[in-house]
């Protein structure tokens, strides 16, 4: 984008769509069957499981959501604009704690009433980003031939990607680890351990 090279940047932006639209499918495929096992892995307390597992087939029903925002906002944030991601994320933030508030509350869908309010948000934030990317000006086209993966494209954007990537996995794996432990105490000490965690990533 910085040398103006439009050509080369729909090819970037045509790959990442292809290639994380595949990724989201395929880790979807892969995690709602293996939930079950996931929370066993985890020592999810026994009086929570079944909610727990609730909670995490609905979030791994909204991978795709996930990843599609988060290509979209990459996408914005490439071409120099930082703002409208933040401004539906903000939205979207905003939204879901008011269907927290009706799903676990008034509705009385519990743990269930929480994930779905977190994917619906997630999906107004991706129709937000579709409509803003749509409605844009950049002088961008992506056709058909830019969504046609290519591996040196696929190299540099994952080359590029990967140490931030694993460098983030790495520490929310510790972070499972951590969960597994505080899992196997109860679900108060579970409970607390996932409050302070969220405060950690908050400050």
């Amino acid at each position: 984008v910085g040398a103006d090279d439009r050509k080369q940047a729909a090819g970037f932006i045509g790959n990442a769509v292809t290639a994380f639209a595949v990724i989201a499918g395929i880790l979807t495929v892969l995690l709602l069957p293996g939930a079950g096992w996931i929370l066993t892995a985890l020592r999810a307390p026994q009086e929570s499981a079944e909610a727990a597992g609730r909670y995490l087939r609905i979030c791994f029903l909204g991978i795709p959501f996930i990843t599609a925002y988060n290509v979209i906002s990459g996408i914005f944030r490439g071409l120099g604009d930082t703002k409208r991601p933040m401004i539906f994320v903000a939205v979207a933030g905003a939204v879901n704690v008011l269907l927290d508030y009706l799903l676990i509350g008034p509705f009385a869908m519990g743990a269930a009433g929480a994930a779905l309010a977190t994917v619906l948000s997630q999906a107004l934030s991706v129709i937000m980003g579709l409509v803003a990317l749509i409605r844009s000006d950049r002088g961008l086209r992506v056709r058909k031939r830019d969504l046609k993966l290519s591996r040196p494209v696929l190299a540099r954007l994952f080359g590029i990607g990967a140490p931030i990537a694993l460098q983030d996995g790495l520490i929310q794996i510790s972070f499972l680890v951590i969960t597994a432990i505080a899992n196997s105490r109860g679900v108060m000490v579970a409970a607390a351990v996932g409050i302070v965690e969220k405060i950690i990533g908050f400050l």
